[in-house]
């Protein structure tokens, strides 16, 4: 931490408990009666469903005024502080402020600040120290709140705190704004999809059809899991999908004498592979040549007939119900490979395929400069962290 003779004006070193009340919630009272009241009752689960990444309080359990007499609860303020003190959750770092005056389970710590309008500032302060490093126990995680109470920090003038969170605020906002256009990219190829060729599950879809197996090849990876993997040629599982419908690359990687025992198929370059165990439905187009796990099939399109960007799109637009019919129940996590040769697709010209398949392309290159743009501001949001907490960023 910056010495204290290197602060600027007005800033001093404090504690946690010097500038906020430090608490732990109490037992949830047991029983389904308890919890047809009107008064919030914020447990930990609810920290992974948060308001705008910051408020807890919209999707609680109520509590009822019984169980508050009865096991005689405290009720901490809007604005206060809640963080996992013990459990797993510890490792999530999971912070949030309270958005209504609320009752809180005894697995949280609650930092309700002297000046309720602070609650913003500590909210930031927290998540820029990490205050879940403090718990020492991997097995199983906790915080003692004394450790919390002595937890070292910088406090600005009351000035400067807003300042830093107005700041911050707004970078925050940079950030959403920049997934939300994510968001747009992908819902936009599926509207050009549906504007020029109609839904392809649709009954009144006139477009000419054909069953998978008539104009494709499939390959079907084996069970066997390599020992080892030291190459660079991606070995696809579900986790390395992402927003793109492109993919090249992988966590693990493997090169060809690794895969040889496995007797896998490498996938050709614009392979379209299709997710049939786990996630059904999940698709890609391989930018290289891949390798894969058993959970997809690798979709090799004839391409007088078939494009893969066309191919690909339409896959996605049958949705998951539609693969969980195909495996022969709507619980089923599987389909057959003969299932999957047996997709019935609508088939327009390869021209009209292509038109579609340049605007992927477009797209895709308006998205690799989207992911500049947000790993910028992911870089600006760091930077200003680290100013707001060390006295740089606002004197």
């Amino acid at each position: 931490m910056i010495k204290e003779k290197d602060l600027p004006h007005g800033w001093r070193k404090t504690t946690i408990e010097r500038v906020s009340l430090v608490d732990s919630g109490q037992s949830a009272p047991q029983g389904e009666r308890h919890y047809e009241g009107r008064e919030i009752f914020v447990r930990a689960g609810d920290l992974n469903n948060l308001t705008d990444g910051k408020y807890v309080g919209d999707f609680c359990q109520k509590i009822a005024d019984s169980a508050i007499k009865q096991y005689k609860l405290k009720k901490y303020a809007k604005g206060s502080v809640v963080f996992p003190k013990s459990g797993m959750s510890v490792k999530t770092n999971n912070i949030a402020i309270l958005k209504y005056d609320s009752y809180v389970v005894n697995h949280l710590a609650i930092l309700q600040p002297k000046n309720l309008n602070d609650g913003k500032f500590l909210f930031l302060l927290l998540r820029k120290y990490k205050i879940s490093n403090l718990s020492k126990n991997p097995s199983y995680p906790s915080i003692r709140l004394s450790n919390i109470r002595r937890f070292d920090i910088l406090w600005p003038p009351k000035h400067v705190r807003e300042r830093i969170v107005l700041i911050l605020e707004i970078a925050e906002k940079l950030k959403a704004w920049r997934q939300e256009a994510d968001l747009y990219t992908n819902e936009f190829l599926k509207s050009k999809f549906f504007e020029m060729f109609g839904h392809p599950l649709a009954k009144t879809n006139s477009l000419a059809k054909s069953k998978l197996r008539e104009i494709i090849s499939i390959i079907v990876p084996t069970r066997d899991k390599p020992k080892s993997f030291t190459g660079n040629i991606p070995w696809v599982t579900l986790p390395d999908l992402a927003d793109s419908i492109y993919i090249d690359d992988s966590k693990y990687k493997l090169t060809k004498d690794e895969a040889k025992p496995t007797k896998t198929r490498l996938f050709p370059k614009e392979t379209v592979i299709l997710s049939c165990a786990g996630s059904l439905g999940k698709v890609a187009i391989a930018k290289r040549e891949i390798y894969s796990n058993q959970q997809f099939y690798g979709l090799v399109c004839n391409k007088k007939r078939l494009l893969p960007e066309f191919l690909a799109f339409q896959l996605l637009m049958f949705g998951e119900d539609y693969y969980r019919r195909i495996g022969g129940t709507s619980t089923l996590t599987f389909f057959k490979k003969e299932a999957a040769r047996n997709i019935e697709i609508i088939l327009p010209e390869v021209g009209e395929q292509e038109k579609f398949a340049e605007i992927v392309k477009h797209v895709e290159e308006m998205r690799n400069n989207q992911k500049k743009a947000k790993k910028e501001i992911e870089n600006l949001y760091d930077a200003l962290m680290q100013k707001a907490f060390s006295g740089e960023l606002v004197a």
